[in-house]
C-alpha cells in the first residue's frame, strides 16, 4: 500500500495509489512495502530460495522505488515527510516470520539511512510500527489499553511539528515494545 499527499494541509487529502511503487511528485508519503506472503507464518527452514528473493526483491524494489520518486519534489521544495508502516513483529523477531523481520529490518536501516542523508533537504522519514497486543511478536501485555489512535500518530509525523523528528521508530502499541 502506498499513499501519497500533494497538500500538506492535512491528512484527509490523502490519495491511494494502487501498484507496488508510488511515481509522482508528493510532500507527503506514506509507505507499507511488505508483500502480504511475508505474513504467512511458517519455520525458517521451510523458507526456499525462491519464496526468499521474490518477497525480498518485491518489497525492497516497492520502498526504493517509492523513495527515489518522491525525492526530487520534495528537494526543490525544501520539504517532505515519508512515513514507512512497519511491524513491531520485527523488532523481537517473532517465530515463524524470519523473512518478514529481515524485510522489516532492512527497511528500517533504509529509511535511517535515508533519513541522515536527506535531511539537509528539510525531509523527514521515519517508520511508525502499529503493534497488535498477542500478536506473534509480542513481548508482553501492553501498559495502555483501549484502542490506538494510529492515524493521531501518522498526522503528527506528516506534520511540521515533527520537524526535528526524522530517522526515528514510533511504536504505537500500548506499550508491548519499550525501547531506550
Amino acid at each position: 500500500c502506498v499513499d501519497a499527499v500533494r497538500d500538506t494541509d492535512g491528512i484527509d487529502e490523502v490519495v491511494a495509489v494502487d501498484g507496488a511503487t508510488y511515481d509522482g511528485d508528493a510532500d507527503v508519503l506514506v509507505l507499507a512495502a511488505i508483500d502480504e506472503e511475508l505474513l504467512v507464518a511458517r519455520p525458517f527452514v521451510d523458507v526456499d530460495p525462491a519464496l526468499w528473493e521474490r518477497v525480498w526483491e518485491g518489497s525492497m524494489h516497492a520502498m526504493v522505488a517509492s523513495l527515489q520518486s518522491v525525492f526530487p519534489g520534495m528537494r526543490d521544495r525544501g520539504w517532505g515527510r515519508v512515513v514507512v508502516v512497519t511491524p513491531t513483529a520485527s523488532m523481537s523477531g517473532a517465530a515463524g516470520l524470519a523473512p518478514l523481520c529481515a524485510v522489516v529490518e532492512a527497511q528500517r536501516v533504509l529509511a535511517k539511512s535515508t533519513a541522515r542523508q536527506w535531511g539537509a533537504h528539510g525531509i523527514t522519514v521515519n517508520c511508525l510500527a502499529p503493534g497488535e497486543p498477542g500478536s506473534a511478536g509480542a513481548l508482553a501485555p501492553p501498559a495502555l489499553t483501549g484502542p490506538a489512535d494510529v492515524g493521531g500518530v501518522l498526522r503528527f509525523l506528516v506534520s511540521d511539528a515533527s520537524a526535528h523528528l526524522t530517522g526515528a521508530t514510533l511504536c504505537v502499541d500500548g506499550g508491548v515494545w519499550m525501547a531506550p
